[in-house]
């Protein structure tokens, strides 16, 4: 016997999520894309994401092939759709061949790649003519183009272009956290979507238009809407305060450990390192003390950074005031006996300078780099405006670099003993407490008309 809930009509047909409005015209399932739960990972470049191997030998690219990448599809054919990387499919212009076959046929289909004349294309004939068309659907690799986005997708920023890093032992998405205000995510379980791209054009317009790189500032205001926060801030401030030395072997590690190439695919043993694609190599500095060790400042290391992000281009000055405020900087309780009396080191000792920074063609003259530096007009932002939104993206993945490496170097902790309210800190809550109730029964009295002595 059929029931109200059994009968299928035009209102069944069209409301609720299975409807035919939400389930196929708002929404509809795609090709070429995969979902999972999003993860930190402060060494991946901000324009980077990391693709779990699970996905990496699903998600394919048609590439066709020609006399220059002929080798790489050869040997993405002989390792078949099991081997990273590898193939799943492979079309001659004529039939479309499927790779879960033996070895030994793979390597046949391998062979008939250099056959065709028109494998390095010939002029005036069709690129779907019979010469042509030689096709190898490659596994995804690193430093493919692909699209992220994370619903509800509210504005343009909501879907942004990376680049891929495939992540071996990895099960979920990994992703910079400075791109997290631009999502709006978070990682307590967050999922995000990320879309293949399946054509050289779509793939040009991941690197040019949406490249995550090229959306740091909020479209409606201008302000910059990445930068770096928490234990990266505290890092910043640790190497780049004015009493920040480091020995040759921990100043030469640092440039090397924020400087290596930003994609892993492009470094090669026997090549020098650097965070650009350039043939150079990071250049350190003369070192700020010499005797009786040498040792080199915190600030030098900024220094030789800005010299090698913008090397080529010419140098530029930016001055900024900081966040930091005047008491963080005092050394409280510390004094020492001059003769006549106990003195206190005054914050004019430390440097009446370390309140703004100033860095002067490349130069770091003085000041921290704190929160403010990573905000509107700071220094990222300078560097954005002047040389281009990849040098800053370059800028900002090789400072979470830097300022990852250095936490680890120089420790920083937050125990129970830094949470417990100090004896002067709770009399003065106490106080303002005490206040705070004796003028809520005043107003209260005041209220309903009476006196203390009547309640």
């Amino acid at each position: 016997m059929s029931t109200d809930k059994d009968v299928t009509g035009i209102r069944q047909l069209l409301e609720k999520k299975a409807g035919i409005l939400r389930q196929k015209m708002m929404g509809k399932r795609v090709n070429f894309a995969c979902r999972s739960v999003i993860s930190p990972d402060p060494y991946l470049a901000v324009n980077e994401i990391g693709i779990p191997p699970h996905f990496a030998l699903r998600l394919t690219y048609p590439e066709r092939v020609t006399s220059m990448n002929i080798d790489k599809l050869r040997q993405c054919i002989l390792n078949g759709i099991d081997s990273h990387p590898g193939a799943t499919h492979f079309k001659d212009g004529v039939r479309l061949y499927g790779l879960k076959v033996p070895r030994h046929v793979r390597a046949t289909y391998s062979r008939k790649l250099p056959t065709s004349r028109g494998n390095h294309g010939l002029l005036g004939k069709d690129p779907e003519s019979e010469f042509e068309g030689k096709v190898v659907y490659r596994h995804l690799e690193n430093g493919d183009s692909v699209f992220a986005n994370r619903q509800p997708t509210l504005h343009k920023i909501s879907m942004l272009g990376f680049r891929c890093h495939i992540l071996q032992g990895e099960k979920t998405l990994r992703m910079h956290y400075s791109n997290c205000s631009s999502f709006n995510a978070d990682f307590d379980g967050d999922e995000m979507n990320v879309h293949l791209p399946q054509d050289e054009v779509s793939r040009s317009e991941v690197v040019n238009i949406v490249n995550a790189n090229r959306q740091y500032v909020v479209p409606a205001s201008g302000k910059p809407v990445r930068g770096l926060i928490q234990d990266h801030i505290v890092s910043a401030v640790l190497l780049t305060k004015k009493d920040t030395f480091l020995t040759r072997e921990e100043y030469h590690q640092l440039l090397y450990y924020c400087t290596v190439p930003l994609n892993s695919s492009a470094f090669k043993p026997g090549k020098k390192i650097g965070a650009i694609y350039k043939e150079c190599s990071i250049r350190p500095l003369f070192p700020a003390i010499l005797k009786p060790i040498p040792l080199w400042s915190g600030k030098q290391v900024i220094t030789a950074i800005l010299n090698h992000i913008t090397s080529g281009c010419q140098p530029f000055t930016v001055k900024k005031a900081g966040k930091i405020t005047k008491e963080y900087l005092e050394k409280q309780g510390k004094s020492f006996n001059s003769g006549k009396k106990d003195q206190r080191i005054k914050t004019e000792e430390f440097g009446h300078n370390e309140f703004e920074m100033l860095i002067y063609k490349n130069e770091m003259l003085y000041g921290m780099i704190d929160k403010e530096q990573f905000g509107l007009y700071g220094l990222v932002h300078t560097v954005h405006e002047l040389y281009g939104p990849d040098c800053a993206g370059s800028l900002l993945s090789t400072f979470s670099r830097l300022f990852t490496v250095f936490l680890q170097m120089h420790g920083f902790t937050c125990g129970v003993d830094d949470l417990i309210i100090i004896p002067s800190a709770e009399a003065g809550r106490k106080k303002v407490l005490d206040s705070c109730q004796r003028k809520s029964e005043k107003t209260h009295l005041y209220f309903v008309d009476a006196n203390s002595d009547e309640i």
